[in-house]
């Protein structure tokens, strides 16, 4: 499961200039499968005459290539999980503290999602594999990771938070399906799935984000 992100995790969006929303973006693919994604970057790359090696969206300026490269994206064998958060409505209720435990429950949400969908394709094609998933995130600047595994560490051994979390049926990160310690964090640039990522979270944040005049993009 290749992570990447839209938006900022400002604070205080309605006053810093920072975005309202903020998006975590999952491309899920097949462990047997993922080198196939360099040869589909590549093909993307060549028939769209980007002049980098990498796919950016927010780099490319031509809105034809834009919509074209979430289409192609779009078609390759793969799951597609986006969480979107409106920050205004939860900073205004005081709900987080700082911008990193923000972070680190939206990668909750996402990872809740991400387990359930690899259990859920797991279970439709056949014994491949092992029903695991890699967590894989493109870095981002400031981000403590070692924090975000010791925050997944707390939810999955603590008490209370099981507690709650079964009390209110709440969904639960499938933690027989991931490996805290083995989560791994890498710029986007070392990684095809990363970009695709990048791609997803990208075309989702453009529907829910209002430009200068208070219009959203659906098209991607």
């Amino acid at each position: 499961a290749y992570i990447d992100e839209s938006g900022d995790i400002g604070i205080k969006p309605d006053k810093s200039g920072s975005s309202q929303w903020f998006g975590l973006a999952a491309f899920v693919v097949r462990a047997d499968r993922d080198l196939q994604l360099v040869e589909y970057k590549r093909n993307i790359i060549s028939i769209c005459k980007i002049c980098t090696q990498d796919i950016h969206m927010k780099e490319i300026k031509n809105e034809d290539k834009r919509r074209y490269i979430a289409s192609m994206v779009a078609g390759f064998d793969s799951k597609c999980i986006v969480v979107l958060s409106n920050k205004a409505s939860l900073y205004n209720q005081g709900v987080f503290s700082s911008k990193d435990s923000y972070y680190q429950y939206m990668s909750r949400y996402l990872l809740e999602r991400i387990t359930q969908c690899c259990e859920d394709w797991y279970n439709e094609s056949g014994p491949a594999g092992n029903g695991k998933v890699k967590i894989i995130f493109a870095t981002r600047g400031g981000m403590d990771y070692d924090a975000l595994k010791k925050y997944l560490h707390t939810l999955k051994n603590s008490p209370i938070v099981n507690k709650k979390i079964e009390k209110q049926n709440l969904p639960k990160i499938k933690w027989d399906k991931i490996d805290i310690d083995e989560v791994q964090n890498i710029p986007a640039r070392d990684r095809a799935g990363l970009q695709f990522a990048d791609v997803l979270s990208y075309s989702f944040f453009k529907a829910v984000n209002k430009n200068d005049y208070c219009m959203v993009n659906t098209e991607y």
